[in-house]
């Protein structure tokens, strides 16, 4: 099973988020691995929040606002180049409702406050979408992104990404479930699971694990039944499952013995009956 901590994609969007968050230009950073659907949309959904936050943030400075800069934080290396990691210091000092702007309340226009609300529920959004993405990269299924921004584009990241940690959690529980189904004592006689219902990368995984497993249950199966038979005398039994790797060299080893029983007591047996005819 895939670990998430080396999804590309993850990668990726922290390298882009982690830019955005330090003040940099995300938009850089080019994905150019494995892609679907869901990929596609939190990438266009990130273009378009990122060009709002541009937007919003040339609004306040032609009105003369003042916008904080990130504080300072260390590099994190990627394939990609150098990006500045957001400071996990300021995420935990900062409340997500603090201003990212600040002004005298007296100088600020009416248009200038909407911009400042607007990039201001934006970088939550950002913050919001590092800490799960983080997350995920070392095993955390739990998190989501929780931050309400307006906006079509906002909320389609927001339901985009929520979607891929829902999936991811599927995915790895479906895997958990058909490994420990083993560690039932009657794991081989349970009936065959049928696939779940999943798309892309996760219905490759999870139907080669339930493949395995069908092979596997019909293998012992099979072989418990052949020995069952030798050890009441019936030596006619063999493996007949349609398996590969090292299932086949067992199946092999199992019907190997049995071949040669079956020729070792046919020898005994004529040995024997020749002894009987000479007397």
């Amino acid at each position: 099973m895939s670990n998430p901590s080396n999804d590309p994609f993850l990668t990726h969007l922290i390298a882009v988020l982690s830019a955005y968050e330090a003040g940099g230009n995300g938009a850089a950073l080019r994905y150019d691995g494995p892609a679907n659907e869901q990929t596609h949309g939190v990438l266009r959904s990130l273009d378009v929040i990122a060009g709002r936050m541009q937007a919003a943030e040339d609004k306040l400075r032609a009105i003369g606002v003042e916008i904080d800069t990130p504080l300072p934080g260390a590099c994190l290396r990627t394939d990609r180049g150098d990006v500045r990691e957001p400071s996990t210091t300021h995420l935990e000092t900062q409340p997500v409702d603090e201003p990212a702007v600040r002004t005298p309340l007296s100088t600020r226009p009416e248009h200038g406050l909407d911009a400042e609300h607007e990039l201001r529920s934006l970088r939550s959004q950002v913050r919001d979408a590092t800490k799960v993405c983080d997350a995920v990269a070392h095993g955390d299924l739990s998190q989501r992104v929780h931050s309400l921004t307006r906006g079509a584009e906002a909320a389609g990241l927001r339901t985009s990404m929520n979607a891929m940690v829902d999936a991811l959690g599927r995915g790895t529980t479906e895997m958990l479930d058909i490994v420990r189904n083993y560690e039932e004592p009657q794991c081989c006689h349970s009936p065959p699971r049928a696939s779940p219902p999943h798309e892309g990368i996760w219905a490759d995984v999870l139907t080669a694990l339930l493949k395995l497993q069908g092979d596997f249950a019909n293998t012992i199966r099979g072989a418990c039944e052949v020995l069952k038979a030798v050890a009441f005398g019936n030596l006619s039994r063999t493996l007949t499952v349609d398996v590969h790797g090292e299932l086949l060299d067992f199946k092999n080893t199992v019907n190997g013995m049995v071949g040669e029983l079956r020729k070792k007591t046919a020898r005994i047996s004529e040995d024997a009956s020749q002894v009987g005819a000479e007397f």
